[in-house]
């Protein structure tokens, strides 16, 4: 045993400066003794906050994810779509008392829709609005600026359902932006813009062409070029 260690001392090159160097640390530290206890009591302090936010985020995801579920059970119960935009009352709760959560999105984007079924244009836009701002990621910002174009298409205005795609396809690829290209180059037409609208088709059969959109794109086309 005492030749193990004799070893592993020659093993070192000064083994006279590394346990000077362990010495001045501890030295040191024992000199900031008071400045380490209250360096580590500032940080237990900051995990213990976030663990405490964390703690109060799922608490308050789950009390609204509870809130649009019997939202939702409560409109299915209903026969039609004019009754249940009547009973509308706990969507709009959902999004007052729970902002923040994927809840209040997916309420906004719920009353959005059953306004867009009841021709509620105006209504629906609104809701859409709300979506859009409270939507916990890009993709589903993209599915808000969609519905809420395609509110403004029903209305017949072309301009803003065209801003609306545009703004969708802004935020970058992801699953909804061949829709919204599909969405963007109809509203082209109707503007007059027909270059651009064959524009936004050959993107899609480029960027996939194995998608089953490029199906759409092609009969798009072709009404356009006759």
């Amino acid at each position: 045993m005492t030749e193990k260690v004799l070893m592993d001392r020659k093993a070192l090159k000064r083994p006279d400066e590394f346990l000077q160097v362990g010495r001045s640390i501890m030295d040191r530290l024992a000199t900031h003794s008071k400045a380490v206890v209250v360096l580590a009591a500032v940080l237990l302090c900051f995990i213990l906050g976030i663990a405490v936010y964390l703690n109060q985020v799922a608490k308050s995801e789950l009390a609204a994810r509870e809130s649009l579920f019997l939202a939702q059970k409560r409109l299915s119960e209903l026969a039609s779509d004019e009754a249940r935009l009547k009973e509308i009352a706990p969507l709009e709760k959902v999004v007052a008392d729970h902002r923040g959560t994927r809840a209040a999105f997916d309420a906004s984007m719920l009353a959005g829709k059953l306004y867009l079924n009841g021709a509620q244009y105006e209504r629906a836009q609104s809701w859409f609005a709300k979506a859009k701002d409270s939507a916990p990621g890009n993709l589903e910002r993209q599915a808000a600026l969609r519905l809420a174009g395609g509110s403004y298409e029903a209305q017949l205005h072309w301009k803003e359902a065209s801003e609306q795609y545009d703004a969708g396809l802004k935020l970058g690829d992801s699953s909804m932006r061949p829709e919204l290209l599909l969405s963007s180059a109809r509203v082209m037409v109707e503007l007059g813009m027909k270059d651009k609208a064959l524009e936004a088709l050959g993107k899609i059969k480029k960027d996939y062409p194995n998608s089953p959109y490029v199906e759409f794109a092609n009969s798009q086309e072709s009404q356009i070029k006759k």
